[in-house]
């Protein structure tokens, strides 16, 4: 399979992803999660990027954002990378050990008509449809959290949301629980197994046209417009 061309594009808005190594669980107790996010933070205060919204796993964590200068996106994950693993072989007392995620991260465009709507609800709920917690502002491990329970320690990261997204935290979290629809759900997975763009169908095709991503279109389906 041909290596996945990966794209930094200032002003496009993209969701990350990357796994552990092996699909390990990395991520045990509070203090494994309060770590990576505290270099995620440390990340953004050198390498400020634009970051609608964030949530971590056990073994894995989602990240929208959007570039504001070439190469943002880049700089912001090798760094994040490589400072967390540092300080976990610290911690752990593992100096020297290997990469505990894998070596290339997920990324794919995705169509401001959707960058809301859909995937910023696709990451907030991750934990919840991941049976962790049973209301996405229950997982002190993602954005859902810092948002509502205004945790200021990492909710200054946050960019500031469209005015038609309400702003009080029992409306934002009324908005949000109504998730993303199944088929939504299915097109962003193989989307991002793909590396295909994430959006409506024309611009998708468009996308893929323009950054040379044609092999990504195999399968290519229609997103569900909310």
């Amino acid at each position: 399979m041909a290596r996945q061309h990966r794209l930094d594009l200032p002003g496009r808005a993209f969701h990350i992803m990357n796994r552990a190594v092996g699909r390990l669980q990395l991520f045990n107790n509070p203090q494994d999660y309060l770590l990576f996010l505290k270099v995620f933070r440390e990340t953004w205060e050198v390498n400020p990027i634009t970051i609608y919204a964030y949530c971590v796993m056990p073994n894995h964590f989602h990240v929208l954002v959007r570039a504001q200068a070439e190469g943002d996106i880049s700089r912001f994950m090798q760094r994040l990378a490589t400072t967390y693993t540092r300080r976990l072989h610290l911690k752990t007392g593992t100096v020297g050990g290997g990469p505990v995620f894998k070596g290339r991260y997920k990324s794919i465009l995705v169509d401001d008509e959707f960058v809301f709507n859909t995937m910023l609800r696709y990451v907030e709920l991750n934990a919840v449809r991941g049976q962790l917690v049973s209301r996405a502002e229950e997982w002190e491990w993602g954005s859902a959290y810092a948002r509502i329970k205004n945790d200021m320690a990492f909710a200054q990261i946050l960019a500031e949301l469209p005015e038609e997204i309400p702003k009080s935290a029992d409306a934002y979290l009324e908005w949000l629980r109504e998730d993303v629809e199944d088929q939504s759900i299915k097109q962003i997975r193989e989307s991002i197994k793909k590396g295909r763009p994430y959006g409506r169908p024309s611009w998708v095709e468009l996308m893929a046209e323009e950054h040379n991503l044609a092999y990504t279109m195999r399968g290519q389906g229609r997103p569900t417009i909310k």
